[in-house]
């Protein structure tokens, strides 16, 4: 990924799919767990897909859960390294 993209407001402070897949979670997944564990509506999942989510919104929702946390921890270091 270039510098450039990471630097791109609209990305900066979101976390994307990308993330997830990092620790190991794939979309199909991802997608069933956020529909029928979390109740999220199909837009809200198909918004996150293509649009990632804010942060302190996706660890606030999803933070209590092991596999989110994974990938906080990875959205953290990962900013860590741009500073």
């Amino acid at each position: 990924m270039s510098i450039f993209i990471k630097e791109r407001p609209e990305i900066s402070g979101r976390i994307y799919m990308r993330h997830l897949r990092s620790v190991g979670m794939c979309a199909p997944g991802t997608r069933r767990i956020l529909l029928d564990y979390f109740k999220l509506s199909q837009s809200e999942v198909s918004d996150f897909f293509k649009n990632g989510m804010e942060i302190n919104d996706f660890k606030k929702r999803f933070g209590h859960d092991a596999m989110a946390q994974q990938a906080i921890d990875f959205w953290e270091k990962q900013q860590d390294g741009q500073k």
